[in-house]
């Protein structure tokens, strides 16, 4: 992606579908938040309203299906506490059987 031909800030004022615009590292540059009707409305708004622009590349979609939100972040402020020292014990393996003898 052009970064310099590109307004990040711009597309989240440009499309009311918008809701949160992140700029990540890694694979991609861009991840973007929006809200639409369904599946159809997608479509349209990435076909139409956003691969379109000169500066994209490339369009990868994701559907959410269920979403869990933490209300407040954890506190800092403290250290993280030291992880349990809960090491199970291993298990003792199971004598094998031995097969009954044959009658003849």
């Amino acid at each position: 992606m052009k970064l310099a031909s590109w307004n990040v800030n711009s597309l989240k004022v440009r499309l009311p579908q918008v809701l949160d615009l992140y700029y990540v590292a890694g694979s991609h540059d861009f991840l973007l938040h929006v809200a639409v009707r369904d599946v159809d409305h997608l479509r349209r708004l990435v076909a139409e309203r956003v691969s379109s622009h000169e500066a994209i590349g490339h369009v990868e979609t994701s559907l959410v299906f269920e979403h869990q939100h933490r209300p407040q972040w954890p506190d800092f402020s403290e250290p993280d506490p030291e992880p349990a020292n809960d090491k199970a014990k291993p298990r003792a393996k199971p004598k094998p059987k031995r097969a009954a003898p044959r009658r003849r």
